[in-house]
């Protein structure tokens, strides 16, 4: 018998998540859910944030730094 550990993969993060991922703060990152500037999955009442559309959005929203 083998037996495997397995991991739960966050498959969406919850907006405390996303806002540590941030480097913000919970209320900045429920602010910018509100207003329409962060991609967000809504689920009933419950407000997600999809990682893979919040890293393209970082990268789009990123300024680029020339030396």
């Amino acid at each position: 018998l083998t037996l495997r550990v397995i991991t739960p993969e966050k498959v969406v993060l919850d907006v405390p998540t996303a806002a540590a991922r941030l480097n913000l703060s919970v209320s900045k990152v429920w602010a910018m859910t509100r207003e329409g500037r962060l991609p967000v999955v809504r689920i009933d009442r419950a407000v997600r944030i999809d990682p893979v559309e919040l890293d393209k959005w970082i990268k789009a929203n990123s300024d680029t730094v020339r030396p």
